[in-house]
């Protein structure tokens, strides 16, 4: 292919990965997130059978990786065979018509989405999916890493395959009682925990905190609008005070 085919190939692939504004720009122009579609645009000038994809979302940022899955969610529309390596678990179950559990290069499970998500058989399968389920976290002082540990909560919601309302729930409450309410009134008092539990069975979402010090309820002691903005988010709450420890459940 040459002269003006390969560049109307070039442009119509360009513009199937959402990057045809972008054709005359150089690589340090670009995002992580659109260097990677432009990638995803080479591979398809070579029309291949199948397209391997390790890791593709491994080095961006949340809003890059939604870049990135969207156009490979749209490939997987369209029909290609697509052999991902992944992590992304909420993509996983929507894309996937084959799912293969690998741990230290072994092949322990291997079924449908919902085989292997919900219906594991192999034990080892099994840990790991629990694991999915359950999320510790911890302020260990103000300066605590408030960006990484809202980014571990989307994962966990993602991974849990949980909607959008109830991640966005979920890292809302985190913000208005941890960084709002908890942290401002600890002083010294640190650590506070965080876990967050979720039961498949029950789709039954819980967010707890744990905090020494005075008996303090964020839920009532605090801004108007922060508890207003927790309340729109949650289902029901309960805190409790004992042997100089506050409790706060969440469910969500």
């Amino acid at each position: 292919m040459q002269g003006r085919d390969a560049v109307a190939s070039a442009m119509r692939l360009l513009h199937l990965v959402g990057m045809a504004e972008k054709a005359d720009r150089y690589p340090d122009e670009l995002s992580g997130g659109q260097r990677q579609r432009v990638a995803i645009a080479r591979t398809l000038a070579m029309e291949p059978e199948v397209v391997l994809f390790d890791e593709p979302t491994s080095a961006l940022d949340p809003t890059m990786v939604g870049e990135v899955l969207n156009v490979m969610k749209e490939l997987a529309a369209d029909g290609l065979t697509m052999l991902i390596v992944t992590h992304e678990m909420q993509f996983a179950h929507d894309v996937s018509t084959r799912v293969f559990y690998m741990d230290q290069g072994v092949i322990f499970e291997e079924g449908t989405p919902e085989q292997v998500f919900n219906h594991p058989k192999q034990d080892r399968t099994r840990v790991f999916v629990q694991r999915l389920k359950t999320l510790s976290l911890s302020a260990q002082s103000p300066d605590y890493d408030f960006i990484g540990q809202s980014e571990s909560i989307r994962q966990f919601g993602e991974k849990n395959l949980l909607g959008r309302k109830r991640v966005l729930g979920m890292q809302s409450v985190y913000e208005e009682i941890l960084a709002q309410s908890i942290v401002p009134s600890q002083g010294a008092s640190f650590p506070v925990d965080v876990s967050v539990e979720y039961s498949e069975k029950e789709d039954r979402l819980e967010m707890r905190f744990t905090w020494s010090g005075t008996d303090f309820d964020p839920m009532q002691d605090v801004d108007e609008l922060s508890v207003k903005l927790v309340k729109a988010t949650v289902q029901s709450y309960e805190h409790a005070y004992a042997d100089g420890v506050n409790r706060l459940t969440f469910t969500i």
